[in-house]
């Protein structure tokens, strides 16, 4: 390849060590924002992704917290309230009211948010 041929991407190609066959994202930083989580056990990996608009991550992340707040959590994994155990041991096993109502708030919190 000549120099002149040279483009911006193929450098940031270059610098990632990236191959013909992988798959790159490219998010334009502002305004939309892309946030992965990942989980599972080996062998398996399970990834997930929300894109948003900045305002809209940032209604998202005061709405997110105020329900957590509300119920005196300092975090959510999926994990340990399907167990019931960590910040979910107490008042949380088998009050299925309680749980329901919570995880409903969570998802209208998501489905209101992301794209």
């Amino acid at each position: 390849m000549k120099r002149t041929d040279y483009t911006a991407i193929e450098d940031v190609v270059s610098a990632l060590l990236l191959g013909p066959d992988d798959l790159m994202l490219i998010v334009k930083p502002d305004p939309p924002r892309l946030y992965c989580d990942r989980s599972g056990q080996p062998p398996y990996t399970a990834v997930a992704g929300a894109i948003a608009t900045v305002s809209k991550w940032r209604s998202f992340d005061e709405q997110w917290t105020r329900a957590l707040k509300d119920e005196g959590l300092e975090y959510f994994h999926m994990s340990d309230f399907a167990q019931s155990v960590g910040q979910f041991a107490v008042g949380w096993k088998n009050n299925e009211k309680r749980r329901r109502a919570f995880l409903l708030r969570l998802a209208k919190i998501m489905v209101d948010h992301i794209a």
